[in-house]
């Protein structure tokens, strides 16, 4: 049987991990460290309005990146001099405006994580229910339903099945007609059980998950630095944001979120 010591040190070692896999690589692994400031650290902090204790870990997190950076001469200043955290109010949801949405599907269109992105901003899936659906077992397409039946969720960077995040999350999505169409030219080109598959066919682990989610950003930003009329529109790629935006626009038309 572990040692209670032995399981708090797991369980940190996770934390720590959580807070770069789910939250800095996201919003600064496209950048080289020597290029990150202390705004977009704060800009990162601001971000985190959920929760107190998580903004505090990611700081941590990346004082203790940016300390062994210097310690390396990477770079000669610590970035997270000068910030300060913020106080958690209630969460604000974040969702992409009419402009965002075109953006993103145009700037994304050809790149290997459309596919997923398009799917969540039209069923509103959490990315870890989207990454466990299985073709024969959860697509109707000609019903144009869709059953949530499971998640994954990432032990060591593996893929490992769990049920969904609630009671609620076992659920039948309706999917308009068009977009079961596409499913079905998309579906045409994978060779896996798996929706979305990983490069081995099998479930996709978290290392192509967040190459692909980081490789968007850098295109993202590539395409607004390349047109500074839209700055007023500039955005990152967040999975939570696509199904946000999902639920605000089902209930702007009055159905209720709890259904999503």
């Amino acid at each position: 049987k572990p040692r209670q010591g032995r399981g708090g040190a797991v369980k940190t070692k996770e934390m720590y991990i959580n807070a770069v896999e789910v939250h800095i690589i996201p919003a600064l692994g496209y950048k080289r460290i020597k290029d990150i400031t202390t705004s977009d650290v704060q800009g990162l902090l601001n971000q985190i309005t959920s929760s107190k204790s998580l903004q505090h870990k990611v700081r941590i997190t990346l004082n203790q990146i940016f300390v062994k950076a210097m310690a390396d001469r990477l770079i000669a200043h610590n970035p997270i001099i000068g910030t300060d955290p913020v106080e958690a109010g209630e969460p604000v949801r974040s969702v992409y405006t009419p402009e965002q949405r075109a953006i993103l599907l145009e700037v994304l269109e050809d790149h290997a994580i459309f596919p997923l992105v398009f799917t969540i901003l039209n069923t509103g899936m959490r990315v870890t229910e989207a990454l466990a659906l299985m073709r024969t077992r959860d697509l109707d397409l000609d019903a144009g339903k869709i059953y949530v039946r499971e998640a994954v969720e990432y032990i060591r960077g593996k893929p490992q099945k769990k049920p969904p995040k609630t009671k609620r999350g076992v659920r039948t999505i309706p999917i308009p007609s068009a977009f079961a169409d596409w499913l079905r030219g998309y579906l045409a080109g994978v060779k896996s059980f798996y929706v979305f598959p990983g490069t081995d066919g099998g479930q996709m682990g978290k290392t192509k998950l967040t190459n692909m989610q980081r490789k968007a950003n850098r295109r993202l930003a590539r395409w607004f630095d390349e047109h500074p009329d839209q700055e007023e529109h500039r955005f990152q790629l967040h999975f939570r944001t696509l199904r946000h935006t999902y639920c605000t626009e089902l209930f702007d038309l009055g159905v209720d979120e709890l259904s999503a």
